[in-house]
């Protein structure tokens, strides 16, 4: 929840960088480009601090991180892991 909370608050600080610049939102235009851009790029960056550090910021606050019994981290899992569950994400972005 914690995540999803930081995620919405970066989009809307996008929407207002849309609105700040005059360009109307629609598809196609400069701005709803850029908009794209940067939403995606943050995911992508958010998403994969589970892989190099073991956890996003929502899990990260309540001292939690993926790790495997024993404590260790374990890169190509948390690499898997992250496919597994961005695969859809991965799949919408390449079909445009």
């Amino acid at each position: 929840m914690i995540d999803l909370i930081l995620l919405g608050l970066i989009q809307v600080i996008v929407v207002a960088v849309l609105v700040a610049m005059g360009d109307p939102a629609v598809e196609g235009s400069r701005s709803m480009n850029l908009a794209t851009a940067i939403v995606w790029s943050v995911w992508l960056m958010y998403s994969s601090m589970e892989i190099f550090s073991g956890g996003t910021l929502g899990k990260k606050l309540f001292g939690l991180r993926i790790a495997r019994q024993d404590g260790k981290a374990d890169q190509w899992r948390l690499f898997l892991r992250w496919l597994t569950k961005q695969f859809p994400a991965i799949a919408m972005a390449s079909s445009r």
